[in-house]
């Protein structure tokens, strides 16, 4: 269980109580936005959240007749039973009489409303019990509420006290791709980089929710995005002019598919180890095959030793950084979780996420326009090295700082 103390979510599956009649959406929960169905969402939002108990909250008097009502309430435990990442308890109740939770607080939350589970758990920390979540001053049905209450309308949701949301929510829009947009525009990353921001991201959306839809897994877009830059690497190795610039614009619709696959992920809940082993080995891979190409691309158009001590010192600095970061992301990572010191490991995250951008591929465009491309593989030379020593050194400072810690509490 989280740290919010609460563990039973009563999911509201009855029509939208959303008193503006303009921003009623009639998607039903078993019905799709990017890929995942409603009630999906809910439950994986509700699991990642730290929530353990959930009670879906429909009635009879909500459909023509019982059959509707059986039918769609059957589609809906189809769906929970066949996700296997949906591992929680739930039931239904057709009234707020059934709800069996022991627990004085729980919380409401109606299967129209998205939220992403680290603003869900901010709101849930507030110490404030019967409070109703608001965005921009906007009523949002979802709520903090006491066992007490056996009633929820619209009335009494807006009558109730306001917490302004700081985070991604939003109720559903009547419009399923306004939607799937703001899902999109709400998984940016304030780390990315110019190009990532300004280029890669924007052209990326026109293809993510398409993919998203087509239920496309995203390790195939990571594979597909490292197989076109691997061509890439080789199409360097000709020399020629045009070909050259082929192949750096193909580097860039492989950076492209790579902020693609993150954010089909994303959206579809669908993060794994696999998938994030897939991302930094692949990038790696990808770089290496492309330094080495240019390499002899330009010892073959023009031989000079310089050229291969340059790309030497390039693949030594991928390789080095390949190595320092996947210690990140498993050893230190497993070291730092018990300790004080979440917080820095934070920080070195995004200081590698923010010295990995894949802003260097704009330069090779560049260079490759220019027809001349080793001045590109100078900055990367310098540059490479100057973050492996950096990364280098802050990864001695949080080991220094969790052996202090460690030898200062022998019985961790």
């Amino acid at each position: 269980m989280s740290d919010h103390g609460i563990k039973n979510i009563i999911v509201d599956l009855f029509p939208s109580k959303i008193s503006d009649p303009c921003a009623i959406s009639k998607l039903k929960p078993v019905e799709k936005v990017a890929g995942v169905t409603l009630i999906q969402r809910v439950m994986m939002t509700g699991i990642r959240a730290g929530f353990q108990n959930f009670y879906l909250w429909d009635s009879k008097e909500n459909y023509d007749s019982e059959q509707d009502y059986k039918k769609n309430k059957e589609c809906i435990e189809k769906i929970l039973r066949e996700d296997i990442r949906i591992q929680c308890s739930w039931q239904w109740i057709e009234s707020l009489t059934e709800y069996s939770g022991e627990d004085s607080i729980f919380l409401y939350y109606h299967y129209q409303t998205l939220i992403d589970a680290k603003t869900l758990e901010k709101f849930c920390k507030s110490a404030n019990a019967n409070e109703c979540a608001s965005k921009n001053g906007k009523h949002i049905p979802l709520a903090k509420l006491e066992f007490k209450n056996s009633e929820i309308s619209s009335a009494f949701l807006e009558s109730l006290p306001k917490k302004e949301i700081e985070g991604f929510v939003e109720n559903l829009l009547p419009s399923i791709n306004k939607t799937e947009t703001h899902l999109l525009e709400s998984l940016q990353s304030p780390l990315e980089g110019i190009v990532d921001v300004y280029f890669n991201r924007p052209i990326g959306r026109q293809i993510t929710l398409p993919i998203a839809r087509s239920e496309i897994h995203p390790n195939f877009v990571s594979l597909v995005s490292i197989g076109i830059g691997l061509l890439s690497a080789i199409l360097f190795l000709s020399g020629h002019y045009w070909e050259s610039i082929v192949a750096a614009l193909m580097l860039q619709l492989s950076a492209i598919l790579d902020c693609i696959d993150g954010d089909v992920a994303r959206i579809q809940f669908k993060e794994s180890k696999l998938g994030r082993w897939l991302d930094i080995t692949g990038d790696n891979v990808v770089h290496l095959a492309v330094f080495i190409c240019l390499g002899i691309r330009e010892y073959q158009l023009a031989p000079d030793t310089k050229i291969l001590w340059l790309c030497s010192m390039l693949v030594f600095a991928t390789v080095i950084s390949f190595i320092l970061v996947l210690y990140v992301q498993t050893a230190l990572k497993a070291k730092i979780k018990n300790t004080p010191f979440s917080t820095n490991f934070i920080k070195l995250e995004k200081f590698i996420d923010k010295m990995t951008s894949r802003d260097f591929t704009v330069l090779l465009i560049l260079g490759a326009i220019i027809g001349n491309l080793t001045w590109f593989l100078w900055l990367s030379a310098v540059g490479s090295q100057i973050f492996w020593i950096l990364l280098l050194f802050r990864i001695f400072i949080a080991k220094r700082q969790i052996k202090n810690y460690l030898f200062s509490v022998p019985n961790i």
